[in-house]
């Protein structure tokens, strides 16, 4: 066994007792030498041990001759071996992928077959990247400007991934090999400068090391710093996130950010700028430095300013921040189906009136919007003080007149400012709030018919308020808002 694989799989925690494994064996040095350090490692360790083979249809003979080497390997070796054959160029067409690309998630789906089939979909994926593979990522992520989080470059463990040798340098597996005796496959492809990571492996790695020796040594570690750098900015990050970024309860995948973050230093508003864009684009890939300054001049433009970002995501100059949220090519459904009465969740009697609603007056109660529940409660049953958290109300039920809606404004929606009766029109209060026009359709309402018990995320009417000569009291809890509902 090369020096140190032991060790640095025991240090990582990579393998425990009783684990499952599978381990992806194209045939090339890198591979044969992770199967074989296994295979020395199973009986220590007492896993379970089986190969996968992907047989990706782009070499032609090459690879079928690549398949039939793995298979001899495995049946020397009495190892179980899963083989899937794809055709990775066709696939890459139909689903708009690099070859490259195409290849990876097609290994990593046969990964997770293999685990199935061996009833284990939470084992491991052992996989042979190795230290040069570590430095390769490192300069490819660097020259694409993919920032702190690239510049680490591959993690030993992450989601059930493992990676046995990628503290030992190509030179060593390759000499391993040698002194076993053992053969593998060349993939000719490696040596075309027709890839990018190619010419990084033959053209500037090479030199690199020709300046010092250690080169490769020294970037692993380098890499294992910034990882570390990288995990202590990403707890500060979820420390601060409560402060300065707010999801918008309204749509998935949007979130405020408040120009109260660039007080902040740089790298705390940069990192968090970054981690809200590749969280409402539902991926990192990609995502640079260029996008992070994108949004971040935003803050200094006006109101109504926009920039687009990859995946759809518009980045939007609101007031007080930034607003972030996938573009969609259909309006937001608003609704508009008209339903039945609210019925209470702890007693039969229901919640509004059986007078009916203004004429066009439509929308969904309450007890069939997904996203709503209330209760009926009398006053004594309650404890003192009001409800203040946003997404949980409590309102004066006597004074409902109608059967309550969850709907979007129509025209002549209002509701009561104050305890001296005084009314607002929707619309202007809209306006007061500075709530961009496009967002305010998007807002649900709680309706007594054209008047507005609650704006939610907002306010509610003055004259449903929970006073002392309230008797009976409506609780409304919205679950589209913030998790813990405050």
């Amino acid at each position: 066994m090369i020096p140190g694989v032991e060790s640095f799989l025991e240090q990582y925690h990579m393998i425990e007792q009783s684990d499952v494994v599978v381990a992806g064996v194209s045939g090339g040095a890198d591979s044969v030498c992770l199967l074989l350090h296994l295979l020395e490692l199973k009986e220590k360790l007492s896993f379970t041990l089986a190969a996968v083979h992907v047989q990706h249809g782009i070499r032609g003979e090459e690879s079928l001759q690549d398949a039939a080497f793995v298979e001899e390997l495995c049946r020397r070796y009495q190892v179980q071996l899963f083989r899937y054959d794809y055709d990775v160029p066709e696939y890459a067409k139909q689903h708009g992928y690099s070859e490259e690309e195409a290849g990876r998630n097609l290994r990593y789906e046969s990964f997770h077959k293999a685990l199935e089939e061996l009833g284990a979909p939470e084992g491991k994926i052992a996989v042979a990247h190795n230290r040069n593979d570590l430095a390769e990522t490192m300069l490819w992520n660097m020259i694409r400007g993919s920032g702190m989080r690239g510049m680490a470059g591959i993690p030993p463990v992450r989601d059930g991934i493992i990676r046995p040798l990628l503290h030992t340098a190509r030179v060593e597996i390759e000499n391993y090999l040698k002194e076993k005796g053992e053969s593998y496959c060349t993939d000719a492809t490696n040596a075309s400068l027709d890839y990018s990571r190619n010419r990084i492996r033959n053209q500037v790695l090479p030199v690199l090391e020709e300046l010092n020796a250690g080169v490769y040594a020294h970037m692993e570690q380098l890499g294992d710093d910034i990882r570390k750098t990288q995990e202590y900015l990403s707890a500060v990050i979820e420390e601060k996130k409560a402060q300065y970024v707010e999801k918008d309860f309204r749509k998935t995948q949007a979130f405020l950010i408040s120009e109260e973050l660039l007080k902040e230093p740089e790298i705390l508003y940069t990192s968090m700028i970054k981690e809200c864009i590749c969280e409402t684009a539902a991926s990192s890939k990609d995502i640079t430095r260029t996008h992070v300054e994108l949004v971040q001049k935003l803050f200094a433009m006006q109101t109504g300013r926009s920039v687009n970002l990859p995946y759809q995501v518009v980045a939007e100059r609101t007031y007080g921040g930034v607003r972030l949220q996938k573009c969609e090519k259909q309006p937001e459904h608003k609704i508009t189906e008209p339903v039945g009465m609210l019925s209470s969740q702890s007693s039969s009697q229901p919640v509004g009136r059986q007078s009916g609603q203004p004429a066009g007056c439509c929308g969904i109660s309450i007890e069939e919007h997904p996203d709503f529940t209330c209760r009926i409660y009398k006053r004594e049953e309650l404890p003192e003080g009001i409800s203040k958290k946003k997404y949980t109300k409590w309102l004066d039920y006597d004074r409902i007149k109608n059967s309550l809606l969850i709907r979007n404004r129509q025209p002549g929606d209002y509701f009561v400012l104050d305890e001296t009766g005084r009314t607002q029109k929707l619309k202007q209060y809209f306006v007061n709030e500075k709530i961009l026009k496009e967002q305010r359709d998007t807002i649900p309402l709680v309706a007594d018919g054209a008047h507005i018990l609650w704006i939610v995320g907002y306010r509610i009417s003055a004259y449903y308020k929970v006073s002392s000569t309230t008797k009976t009291i409506l609780e409304i809890q919205y679950y589209g808002g913030r998790e813990d509902n405050e």
